[in-house]
């Protein structure tokens, strides 16, 4: 059986799946799904959120400004987000169908998902449409490991896309996903087990032609899951590595038609180690650098190019399966727009001092009074517990810049991401 860019309906058929199942799509290919069409800003697409099975998503947006949700590809009608000082967030399998389910949200906030199934944990942020080239990462179909992209049109007009395929053997691009076109108001995923299996690390960069969409994606390894964004290219990029007893890797792709030259830099107590590693990537190609060979738990790295690049930290240890893509900048202040429940994972927060100094930072619920302050090292990675979390937005702030990756420690699972700087 070859891979199929399905039409997005895919409904698992019951509860009790596998966990493996529940990213599978059956035959036959169910028909398009309708999505509504997007007619105002600002707004973020969710593309990877999962409803019933086992597997359910939690979304959150901390936009106190008001809003609108709506489902993609069925479900309830609209849901208004109050206009209030509190985050909003809910259960998608309230809003929505079994199986995979795009969210389209309407607001000038910021928003996540946060997938469980037991103690299996992922997390993925929501974001807008980019016009240029953009990257999804951390894929693999190697043996015990599966990975679907998923591509979301949420607009009035047709998206022409180009696929390009990276990795460890090079530009590596099937002749039937070269060009795929998504319709207005749909979307299709691509399922890349079987023409793309025995991959250990994948990538594709996405270009639209005309029109554009909101990329996302889903791998499962034997016992976790991973979801992700799909991210615009950039010439620097902030890691916080926390110490979870292993080393994920650095995947780095060029989104250019020339090689790209890149340095790692490591953060650490006493400064900035300049060039711990030198590199050159080759034009639409994958780079994947183990941590360990250029830093430490609990530190973090600034990844430079000369031409811009996307890049991740992939954990990819025993049955640990996670993904998060970079962040470009240092703020003072970030927002977590979704936490974990606690009896179902512990929310989490982890805190990169860049400043130079000993800081203060302040963890604060969206909404409620209540602070709590932790003590940040200079150039080390704090990881936090956040207390009384129960599905809402987070905000992290400090005097000095910091960079700030949010998430769920649950069992053996780890789910990662980058938080939204602000200020």
């Amino acid at each position: 059986m070859t891979d199929v860019v399905r039409r997005w309906t895919a409904i698992i058929a019951a509860a009790g799946l596998s966990l493996l199942g529940l990213f599978m799509v059956p035959d036959p290919v169910p028909s398009p799904s309708e999505l509504p069409s997007l007619s105002t800003d600002p707004y973020v697409v969710c593309p990877v959120a999962e409803a019933g099975g086992g597997f359910s998503s939690r979304l959150g947006a901390s936009d106190s400004q008001g809003g609108t949700i709506r489902v993609i590809g069925g479900g309830s009608g609209p849901v208004d987000i109050p206009d209030d000082d509190a985050a909003y967030f809910t259960e998608v399998g309230d809003l929505a169908e079994l199986g995979t389910t795009p969210i389209l949200i309407e607001t000038g906030g910021t928003a996540a998902t946060y997938s469980r199934a037991g103690t299996v944990a992922a997390v993925a942020g929501c974001v807008p449409a980019t016009r240029g080239s953009v990257a999804i990462m951390g894929m693999s179909t190697a043996e015990g490991d599966g990975s679907t992209m998923v591509l979301v049109n949420p607009f009035a007009s047709t998206a022409a896309l180009r696929l390009i395929g990276a990795s460890e053997f090079g530009v590596d691009t099937p002749t039937d996903l070269e060009e795929v076109t998504v319709p207005p108001s749909t979307s299709v995923e691509v399922v890349l087990d079987q023409s793309m299996a025995g991959r250990q690390a994948l990538s594709f960069a996405i270009v639209a032609d005309s029109g554009l969409v909101v990329a996302g994606m889903k791998r499962t390894g034997p016992s976790d899951v991973a979801t992700s964004e799909a991210v615009a290219a950039n010439t620097q990029w902030f890691f916080a590595l926390p110490d979870f007893g292993f080393d994920g890797a650095i995947h780095l792709r060029s989104l250019a038609d020339v090689d790209t030259a890149y340095r790692i830099d490591r953060i650490q107590p006493d400064g900035v180690v300049e060039g711990v590693l030198e590199g050159v990537i080759a034009a639409q190609s994958l780079a994947v650098v183990p941590v360990e060979e250029v830093a430490g738990p609990g530190s973090g790295l600034i990844v430079s190019a000369v031409e811009p690049l996307a890049a991740a930290i992939v954990y990819n240890f025993e049955d640990v399966r996670a993904v998060s893509p970079g962040t470009t900048r240092e703020a003072t202040t970030w927002s977590v727009p979704v936490s974990a429940v606690l009896n179902e994972g512990q929310a989490t927060v982890w805190i990169l001092n860049t400043s130079g100094q000993a800081l203060t930072g302040r963890i604060e619920r969206v909404g409620v009074s209540a602070v709590q302050n932790v003590s940040l090292p200079a150039g080390m990675t704090t990881g936090v517990f956040v207390t009384g979390a129960r599905g809402g937005a987070i905000e992290v702030s400090a005097d000095g810049n910091i960079v700030v990756f949010y998430g769920v420690l649950s069992g053996s699972s780890v789910g990662m991401t980058a938080g939204v700087p602000i200020e």
